[in-house]
């Protein structure tokens, strides 16, 4: 027995919390939880893997009696929650096999998506990695440099110094580069151990998409080591990007 009810301000965040999980893998694993839901996900290129958590607390109403993991087509769910108006509010529940979504508006519409018979993803091992170096950027700021590497070439190098940090790109004859420095109010280092690795440029793109919905952004790293990007607010959204191979 699972249900949950969203008001209108938490159905526009839901949607994009979907859209964000789409863009790593089409199908992916809900575990409900009695304080919580999460959204597993390894994609099928093995480069990436993503955790969302949303607590109870997201949520209007939340009534879950017992445990449970489902499978479901992300992309299906995020084509019915782009019916939503931004007045609307949406209710989820299960029921045989399906997962009913109410819209709730000036008028009421009903949607079923079929629940997934997906394997289980394990994510420990990639959860415990140990990372060198640590910090927090302004999620705007990253999201930016993004965006910038995007007009250059198809991978970005982000590059963690004492005095600051760095994310560039090259191609072509061409550079682009975001440098924060240290003590710069949109930038917090942790760790002080230098780190420089490339990273492949759609993964971090369509992560950065999380930025809209998150107040802080914690990056983790190492030379040619995974990338986590734990994107924290009223939900805790983590992607990890596996490296690629320097060129330099």
């Amino acid at each position: 027995m699972f249900s949950a009810f969203l008001d209108s301000s938490k159905a526009k965040v839901f949607r994009d919390i979907v859209d964000i999980a789409s863009q790593i893998v089409d199908e992916g694993t809900i575990t409900i939880g009695k304080e919580d839901l999460k959204i597993n996900a390894i994609d099928r290129a093995m480069v990436a893997a993503m955790t969302i958590r949303m607590p109870k607390s997201f949520f209007g109403n939340y009534d879950a009696s017992e445990e449970k993991s489902i499978g479901i087509s992300l992309q299906n769910l995020l084509s019915v929650l782009k019916r939503c108006r931004n007045e609307d509010k949406v209710r989820i529940a299960l029921k045989d096999s399906k997962m009913n979504i109410d819209i709730e508006g000036e008028f009421k519409r009903s949607f079923s998506i079929p629940l997934l018979d997906l394997p289980q993803e394990d994510l420990s091992r990639i959860n415990q990695l140990t990372y060198s170096s640590s910090l927090e950027i302004n999620p705007a700021a990253f999201e930016n440099g993004i965006a910038d590497a995007e007009v250059i070439s198809d991978s970005v190098v982000v590059d963690l110094r004492s005095d600051g940090f760095k994310i560039s790109a090259e191609g072509n004859n061409s550079r682009t580069e975001l440098d924060l420095a240290a003590g710069s109010p949109l930038l917090r280092i942790d760790g002080a151990t230098p780190a420089k690795s490339r990273y492949p440029l759609d993964y971090l793109k369509r992560a950065a998409k999380a930025a809209k919905i998150s107040q802080k952004l914690r990056l983790s790293f190492g030379p040619d080591f995974p990338l986590k990007m734990e994107f924290l607010g009223d939900t805790d959204i983590s992607i990890i990007v596996a490296p690629r191979v320097s060129e330099e």
